[in-house]
């Protein structure tokens, strides 16, 4: 494997461990949830160490989330991360076991069969509190190094970005893609469209559901029949001058100094649209202060222009598409999708799959929950393991960067 290839795959991971990270907690506090209710009340001690967990994991969610908004993480936070990822995989496996063999199955039965259900499971109520009070401590331990280390501290470090690198890193194969088909040519008859004379579009939904892949896509298709046309990335604290000479490069015009003001900037952007048709993609899109400075420099003209934005927020769909505006949002993929996706990353073909590692990769596709970005992540680091034994694929949803 090439030395590009593997650090192509390096980048995808790190990537893929924040969206991956986005909502890991979700399953885990949902069955918890379902641990307080009438099911599970009359076991001893129990909704006392659930509501504890509960508690701690809902804050530890709050941090993964927070940390996904930061561009790069020092490797103690990495660290942290990959820890309470992996707690949270082991939490959520030792729940099911024991809802599995613990749980009522039937609220009506006699005294008779509740008695002999209870003798059953009575060898998993006493491992289950041993086992909440294994989890507790570990839960305690990530807290309190949360506490010691802090890593929220690195949220109030911002990197202004141009151009976002997963453009290059991520989406060179269009072929490859799955799972897109419709919603390509459902944006491209959008693009193509001769209904108004400016329309805006905004491709909504959280990391790693392939927003930015889908406006790639749309880009390359149709964005040669416009006489110009640019895809520049916002991120969340935009440097706004480097982001508009990034428009201004991407249509011929060249770069200014840091010291040109913004009014200038825009003023150039809208002369050289005034009179074109135009197809722009904002991506990356996080608030609507940074929206406002950017739809100056696009023209109300009569050209058919066309402004795609990708956001993870909906309240910023809705602003920048205004009253006329499309809001498209991303789905997961479907798990059909998701095999394909996953299998011909690595073998070629979903066909192509030792049999002894089909199990393992459903695992690892529960873990990924139909992200694109995390399935391709996965697919792209098991791919380069020389040897592929079930053992080594059952460890693999842990692998982080």
């Amino acid at each position: 494997m090439s030395i590009d290839r593997i650090r192509d795959v390096q980048q995808m991971a790190a990537a893929a461990v924040v969206s991956v990270s986005m909502g890991v907690m979700k399953p885990v506090l949902d069955k918890l949830t379902t641990l307080m209710g009438e099911e599970y009340k009359k076991i001893k001690g129990l909704r006392k160490e659930v509501t504890f967990l509960r508690r701690e994991l809902s804050e530890m969610d709050v941090f993964l989330e927070n940390m996904d908004l930061v561009d790069e993480l020092n490797p103690q936070d990495k660290k942290w991360r990959k820890d309470v990822i992996e707690m949270s995989y082991d939490i959520e496996d030792r729940i099911d076991d024991f809802m599995h063999h613990v749980g009522e199955k039937d609220n009506k039965m006699g005294i008779l069969r509740k008695a002999s259900q209870f003798l059953r499971t009575f060898k998993y109520r006493r491992r289950i509190a041993n086992e909440f009070q294994d989890i507790k401590t570990r839960v305690m331990e990530a807290s309190e190094r949360r506490k010691r280390y802090t890593p929220n501290q690195c949220i109030s470090v911002t990197t202004p970005v141009v151009v976002d690198p997963r453009v290059s890193a991520l989406y060179k194969d269009t072929k490859s893609l799955v799972g897109i088909d419709v919603q390509k040519d459902e944006l491209v008859n959008w693009a193509m469209d001769k209904e108004q004379p400016l329309k805006f579009m905004a491709i909504s939904g959280f990391g790693g559901l392939g927003k930015m892949t889908l406006a790639n896509v749309v880009y390359h298709e149709v964005g040669g029949q416009f006489s110009a046309k640019a895809f520049v990335s916002v991120s969340q604290k935009p440097n706004m001058i480097g982001l508009l000479n990034s428009f201004l490069s991407q249509l011929g015009l060249g770069t200014y100094s840091d010291g040109s003001q913004m009014h200038n900037l825009i003023d150039k952007l809208r002369g050289h649209l005034q009179d074109k048709r135009y197809f722009i993609v904002v991506d990356d899109l996080w608030d609507i202060q940074a929206w406002d400075a950017i739809k100056c420099g696009f023209p109300q003209n009569s050209q058919f222009s066309r402004v795609i934005i990708t956001t993870r927020d909906e309240n910023v769909a809705r602003y920048s598409c205004g009253n006329h505006g499309w809001i498209y949002s991303m789905k997961r993929l479907s798990v059909s999708n998701s095999r394909e996706l996953f299998f011909n990353r690595i073998f070629g073909s979903e066909d192509a799959c030792p049999p002894q590692l089909v199990e393992p990769s459903c695992k690892i596709l529960k873990k990924c929950d139909g992200l694109p970005l995390a399935i391709i992540t996965m697919a792209s680091m098991l791919a380069c393991q020389q040897t592929r034994s079930e053992g080594q694929w059952d460890r693999s949803p842990s692998i982080t960067h």
